[in-house]
């Protein structure tokens, strides 16, 4: 358990590392990945809410992108997680220009609490797999709110194509898998909906 440990360790440490490079060095790459993201969700009919996050480590920015969505339809809307005790997990309403307020994990979250539950969670990513399994800082917020068949969003994984680590490490006995995976090259299917290379 040690050793597995430790190799997540050492493989988000690198990850984290190869993700700072590309958004210093190629910052085109983060904007083509957050246009593929939003051109994805006009074809997603029954989303209307969509869970996001405040980038933090040199995640990718899709606040410009999720902002030009929302503001064709009305219907639309936006929320950020909020983690509370024992990192617990839930997502308040936030539109573009309300205030917002740093947590204990440094992201930004809604100054007012509006519970919400989305149609859709994007998650941003350290690394991914063609499976939909995706590594993270290692919290486990993620897993623990999906962990409810009967209430679980449709999820995207959000990350650079460099982060791709198949065989790289084991997905957890509690790792639960994401449906789609967003990249610079496009947003993927994954699960079982289709070929694991099939981008659109």
């Amino acid at each position: 358990m040690i050793n597995k440990l430790n190799r997540r360790k050492e493989l988000r440490a690198e990850l984290l590392e190869r993700r700072r490079q590309l958004a210093l060095q190629h910052p085109e790459l983060g904007a083509r990945l957050a246009e593929h993201v939003r051109a994805w969700l006009e074809t997603q009919e029954d989303v209307f809410l969509v869970g996001f996050y405040t980038p933090i480590h040199c995640e990718p920015d899709l606040l410009p992108a999720l902002s030009a969505w929302v503001s064709r339809k009305s219907a639309r809307g936006l929320a950020l997680p909020v983690v509370g005790r024992g990192k617990s997990m839930t997502y308040c309403l936030w539109r573009p220009g309300e205030e917002l307020v740093e947590d204990v994990f440094h992201t930004k979250v809604p100054r007012v609490k509006r519970q919400a539950f989305p149609d859709l969670v994007i998650a941003p990513c350290v690394g991914f797999t063609s499976q939909g399994f995706r590594l993270g800082y290692g919290a486990g917020c993620f897993d623990r709110m999906l962990e409810n068949p009967a209430s679980r969003p449709k999820t995207l994984a959000v990350a650079y194509e460099a982060c791709r680590a198949d065989g790289l490490f084991e997905p957890a006995a509690h790792d639960i898998p994401f449906d789609w995976v967003a990249t610079e090259l496009g947003v993927r299917p994954v699960s079982g909906r289709s070929g694991p290379d099939q981008y659109r």
